[in-house]
């Protein structure tokens, strides 16, 4: 039962260059999701991959939600993601881990930036502000690197760290965050 606009189940898909915008949904704040890359579908088993580049994610709920899945994601933009929605949601590990580099993220209406749980991604090199919960936020057992980011301006904290997670940390400026790194289980 899902509610995005692109699915990619046990196959892959490349993406250049797509605008996602203003997605509705059956909710009355209209906030459909953008892309979901799933390998762990009962009826539809397999390995799912995706590399996106160059993408728009504009007014929107979440932007992109793995499942156990390798995505690369590069050079995106996103703004103003609604609802309790991330605009990098991965969960479950995969081969290799999923990389998210070279992104903008900009002032959503709410919530987290880049979310992995029980996931090793590859955090590297994005501009990452303006939002009232957690830039990044690293979530139970995985060793996710998160390196190189300027993260600024989020309410919460720069980087959450939870969970019996064993993250590192490798140059990332934070600044102006409520928190610089929130540590908590």
């Amino acid at each position: 039962d899902y509610h995005e606009a692109v699915v990619v189940i046990a196959c892959h898909v490349d993406m250049d260059g797509c605008v996602f915008r203003h997605l509705p949904d059956e909710a009355a704040g209209g906030e459909g999701d953008a892309i979901a890359v799933i390998s762990d579908d009962p009826d539809r088993p397999g390995t799912a991959s995706a590399t996106i580049r160059n993408g728009q994610f504009l007014h929107i709920g979440q932007g992109i939600h793995t499942r156990f899945a390798y995505v690369l994601v590069e050079g995106c933009y996103f703004t103003g993601h609604e609802g309790d929605n991330d605009d990098i949601d991965l969960y479950g590990e995969s081969t290799p881990p999923p990389m998210v580099r070279g992104n903008v993220m900009l002032n959503p209406n709410h919530d987290d930036m880049i979310n992995p749980t029980r996931c090793s991604a590859w955090i590297v090199g994005n501009l990452i502000g303006g939002c009232d919960d957690h830039g990044v936020v690293l979530r139970d057992k995985g060793a996710p690197v998160v390196m190189n980011n300027v993260i600024f301006d989020c309410r919460s904290a720069g980087i959450a760290v939870q969970n019996q997670c064993d993250a590192l940390l490798i140059n990332n400026t934070l600044v102006n965050c409520g928190r610089g790194v929130r540590f908590f289980d």
